[in-house]
């Protein structure tokens, strides 16, 4: 089984059309790859039906970063391995506001 970090970047490289290797963790997900915010839940939905899990896209507010959205991901697959059903929560949005 792949790491979610290795299935993250191997997602993001596919939509990219790029090689894996490239996918580094500082990498802002607009600005350096370009990736609109529809993408990006697009990319998180694929994730989510290879996962086999069920996570807010709303809560991708806050993840700007790949570093970011592989800790979202590794957080919701965890939580949801675990039986829990909601993702990480409580973090601050781009919009300064609170997530529930």
């Amino acid at each position: 089984m792949k790491s979610v970090a290795a299935l993250v970047r191997a997602t993001l490289a596919h939509h990219l059309h790029c090689d894996p290797g490239k996918i580094h963790p500082w990498l802002h997900l607009e600005a350096d790859l370009d990736l609109t915010p529809l993408e990006l839940i697009v990319i998180a939905l694929e994730i989510e039906e290879l996962e086999g899990i069920a996570i807010p896209v709303e809560a991708l507010d806050d993840v700007t970063t790949v570093g970011d959205f592989v800790g979202f991901m590794s957080h919701a697959v965890a939580h949801q391995r675990a039986g829990e059903t909601s993702a990480p929560a409580g973090r601050r949005s781009r919009h300064g506001a609170m997530s529930p």
